[in-house]
């Protein structure tokens, strides 16, 4: 009897249980992953309480807003507010190809890489390569690296930074954010390689997990840090992206805010173009017009004028790497991209291609050209890139093959 009590009491409860259990489950189910933007004269804790909201992230410096999960409700309640911006979190990853996996782990004879030699940063007098030191390095100059992170390095200067993902700090266990900071900095030290500005101070900025996968809300923590620490950095490199074909501005999209908001205080910011083979304007950040886009050309031996073999990544040499680059008019200008030797966790080097490696090149460029223009704007890092450190494409130290009618410009400091 009493087996048949409990058997008809649970038989009873039972829909019940199942009928709030699912309820919990469709109401999680509903919740949305959003970035918020709030206009500087809203109160951001106010708006927590008053919808409840339990942020992920706050940011305080590029942005006044926060990042967290919210039903479609508390949704409309954010978008009512004037002035507001709420976006979805969208995933973002790196911009990288690894055609060759050649690993070096202590080259002892320094290298000159073929990307820093064909824009002959060699013969660059702010970078001064291979004279032996003599101007020392450009320790004014701060370059943030908003990537997998960056691993300590013999050939590099890595000074503390910030990790908005992860539980590792720093550290890159992926490689890529390594790889892009030693393009940019790696030192003059007759050891290794060297990249386009020896030395410079490079700041770990962890927004992309081991995996290279990052989302909206982790680019805006890194970015948050980049404006608390304006002092320190002078550039921003960021060599990923999230595909996003919608048109946006910097009253529309909340890392669109957060990126005009950066370059309104000053720090140029440099981007891959990605490597999908189509259209930049499909990709965040490079789509945005406030920032510096970089697509890849293929270089096989260091020196304009053809005459190298094809590429690892399977380009012909100094032609537009078409088997990835983006392009189009999102596109500020290009830079080499293929078979790029450069840093790599433990102490080795490594080859990789990729936009996320022409990018650097270019953001090495703009610290070479702060470190003798302190008082530069963003403005005026534009106009000097695009008027005094590139030539045009049909020009002999320029590319062929481009894959459209923007004939972006190539990144060279030979002078």
């Amino acid at each position: 009897m009493v087996r048949l009590l409990v058997a008809l009491l649970v038989a009873s409860v039972a829909p019940q249980l199942l009928a709030a259990s699912g309820g919990r489950a469709q109401q999680a189910a509903e919740l949305e992953d959003v970035v918020v933007v709030l206009p500087e004269r809203v109160n951001l804790e106010r708006v927590l309480d008053q919808n409840e909201i339990q942020p992920e992230e706050r940011y305080e410096e590029v942005v006044n807003g926060f990042a967290a999960e919210v039903s479609p409700a508390t949704r409309e309640a954010l978008e009512a507010i004037p002035g507001a911006i709420v976006s979805d979190d969208r995933l973002v990853t790196k911009i990288g190809q690894e055609f060759e996996t050649e690993r070096r782990r202590r080259q002892e004879r320094q290298v000159l890489p073929t990307g820093v030699d064909r824009i002959d940063a060699d013969l660059n007098d702010a970078a001064a390569i291979g004279r032996d030191g003599t101007s020392g390095p450009l320790t004014g100059v701060g370059i943030a690296i908003l990537d997998t992170g960056v691993d300590r390095h013999r050939d590099l200067d890595v000074q503390p930074g910030t990790a908005c993902i992860g539980r590792t700090g720093t550290r890159d266990r992926d490689g890529h954010g390594t790889h892009v900071a030693g393009t940019a900095a790696a030192k003059d030290n007759r050891k290794g390689v060297v990249g386009v500005a020896p030395g410079a101070p490079i700041y770990p900025v962890k927004v992309l997990n081991d995996d290279g996968v990052g989302s909206y809300r982790s680019i805006i923590c890194g970015l948050d840090w980049v404006v608390a620490n304006e002092d320190k950095v002078d550039v921003v490199n960021m060599s990923l992206g999230a595909r996003d074909p919608q048109s946006t501005t910097c009253d529309s999209d909340a890392l669109h805010r957060a990126v005009c908001n950066v370059v309104e205080a000053g720090i140029p910011v440099v981007v891959a173009a990605g490597n999908e083979e189509r259209s930049a304007e499909t990709l965040a950040p490079a789509k945005f017009d406030e920032v510096i886009t970089v697509s890849a050309f293929a270089d096989a031996n260091g020196r304009s004028g053809g005459g190298g073999s094809r590429t690892c990544a399977n380009n012909r040499d100094d032609s537009f790497s078409r088997t990835y680059s983006n392009y189009g008019p999102a596109v500020d200008i290009a830079a080499p991209g293929d078979c790029i030797r450069s840093t790599y966790p433990g102490d080795r080097y490594r080859v990789f291609s990729g936009s996320s490696m022409a990018s650097p090149h270019v953001a090495g460029a703009v610290a070479l050209f702060l470190s003798e223009n302190p008082d530069a704007s963003p403005a005026d890092v534009r106009e000097w890139l695009l008027t005094e450190a590139s030539v045009p494409q049909s020009d002999p130290r320029g590319f062929g093959g481009d894959v459209d009618s923007d004939p972006e410009p190539a990144l060279y400091l030979g002078g």
